[in-house]
């Protein structure tokens, strides 16, 4: 009966979907707990059929260092990255920049990954040595300072 009513206001199913999704992450936000970062990153997939859903998922973790403090979702965040490797490394990718493009988080970032156990500091320095190597060379200064804190 709902679905029907949907169709008829001209409100797809795939509305309804990202709707859903939408609702989902914020009832998640809304419980404040500190898995949090862990379990959004958990959504991401490069190979997901809308990016809203993903780009929700970035802006609700982006979100998070207004409640956990930018040092603590920072580490949080590092920590899980290596969740989305190999099925949503684009997605580590979008996250990253999107750092590196924040000088203020870029240095808590650098900080924090300095720390992590060896094998996540190296998956992450390496991910943003390639960001820094990109053809179009606009995060060249961004990563090499980044690269500098190790």
């Amino acid at each position: 009966m709902t679905g029907l009513l949907f169709l008829r206001m001209g409100i797809t199913t795939e509305e309804l979907y990202l709707r859903d999704f939408e609702v989902a992450i914020e009832s998640m936000m809304n419980l404040g707990e500190e898995s949090l970062i862990s379990d959004l990153c958990l959504g991401f997939d490069d190979s997901a059929e809308h990016d809203e859903i993903m780009f929700g998922l970035v802006h609700a973790i982006e979100c998070l260092d207004r409640v956990f403090g930018q040092e603590v979702a920072l580490r949080k965040l590092a920590v899980s990255l290596p969740t989305l490797f190999p099925h949503a490394k684009g997605w580590a990718v979008i996250l990253n920049k999107r750092i590196l493009n924040h000088a203020p988080s870029l240095i808590i970032y650098a900080e924090v990954v300095k720390n992590l156990d060896p094998d996540k500091k190296e998956l992450i320095t390496s991910l943003i040595r390639e960001i820094r190597d990109e053809p179009s060379r606009k995060f060249e200064t961004k990563g090499a300072t980044f690269i500098a804190y190790m």
